[in-house]
């Protein structure tokens, strides 16, 4: 398999309005037929919650590339071990910084897939979306805090005992996407926790233009953050899209 990889993540107009910044970050890496994807959403109410999700998602993916490929653990435990990982890092980050490690709060959601297996993890909100066989479906769920509308962060102790996990054979995998929750109410139907099928096709036949990838990507953080999308969402926004190429795409 190979694969063409279009992200972006885009500051919402009330992170703008509070001068804060985009807290989200999404990365991905590739190792032959391995593709590994990462996106996070540091918590409003982090301080450092940005920092905290552009580490984790470095630190994490960095992880599972070393356990899968390096170590040929057994999928379900590399991811895990990706986010034990990249807590890990926070919590040594803080330490070495003299912050508290609340500071650093993020989610941290991922995917993986090689051909032959397909896996993913996720801690907090936002989704984890495949296309296989033309249908799109939602590979996680998202996790509940103790409260009504709070979500789980990075900084819980053991997070792979909170975070919604899958994996399976990789079958007909034509897509993947990982957004964030500042793109929940677009993207999913939420009362029914399904994927908006006409949002994913969007995007799917996006991914299908021709160009150079960073202007692809330009094209899509315009888009993020267009008065269109605002409309709909004032928070930071992260779409990463991997879409198969080549034979039998």
């Amino acid at each position: 398999m190979s694969w063409r990889v279009i992200g972006a993540s885009v500051e919402g107009s009330s992170h703008r309005q509070a001068g804060r910044g985009c807290d989200d970050a999404h990365g991905h890496r590739q190792a032959g037929e391995l593709l590994l994807l990462a996106v996070a959403d540091g918590a409003g109410s982090a301080l450092l919650g940005g920092e905290g999700a552009r580490i984790a998602v470095e630190a994490a993916l960095g992880a599972l590339h070393d356990s899968l490929v390096e170590v040929s653990l057994d999928w379900g435990e590399a991811l895990d071990r990706a986010l034990r990982t990249a807590r890990a890092v926070l919590e040594a980050e803080a330490y070495y910084r003299g912050r508290p490690f609340r500071e650093f709060a993020t989610t941290l959601l991922l995917a993986a897939c090689d051909g032959e297996r397909l896996g993913a993890v996720q801690l907090g909100d936002g989704a984890v979306v495949a296309r296989r066989g033309g249908c799109w479906e939602r590979l996680t769920r998202p996790n509940e805090g103790e409260y009504a509308n709070e979500t789980v962060f990075l900084t819980v102790p053991e997070p792979e005992r909170h975070a919604s996990s899958f994996v399976g054979p990789c079958g007909d995998l034509e897509a993947l996407v990982l957004l964030t929750d500042g793109l929940e109410g677009l993207a999913l139907n939420l009362r029914a926790g399904q994927p908006h099928a006409p949002f994913f096709e969007a995007l799917h036949r996006f991914a299908a233009r021709e160009g150079e990838t960073g202007a692809l990507e330009a094209a899509l953080r315009e888009e993020l953050a267009s008065e269109r999308i605002e409309a709909r969402t004032d928070d930071d926004k992260t779409l990463l899209i991997a879409r198969r190429v080549g034979e039998g795409a």
